[in-house]
């Protein structure tokens, strides 16, 4: 695991926590209002964190766009094969 740096450390004092029990306040205190803007935000961020994910691996995927090419256009090698039974 990472050392935390005290910049961190003072954003996650100072900025996460408040926010973090602002969010709980709100929920106890107006569910019907705070639930479905909680799931929001959380799903707004998986969405983004789901496209950050593809838009590294088209990266990756285009960096070894010619290998993978090589790889996909060669020939297959000669299979095994196992004798067909004859009815006798």
């Amino acid at each position: 695991m990472k050392s935390l740096t005290w910049p961190q450390a003072f954003t996650i004092t100072f900025a996460g926590l408040p926010a973090f029990m602002f969010t709980v306040a709100v929920i106890g205190v107006y569910p019907a209002t705070g639930v479905p803007l909680v799931l929001g935000a959380l799903a707004a961020y998986g969405v983004h964190r789901r496209a950050r994910t593809q838009a590294a691996l088209a990266l990756r995927a285009s960096a070894d766009y010619p290998a993978n090419l090589a790889l996909v256009a060669a020939p297959l090698p000669e299979l095994p094969t196992v004798p067909m039974r004859t009815a006798s």
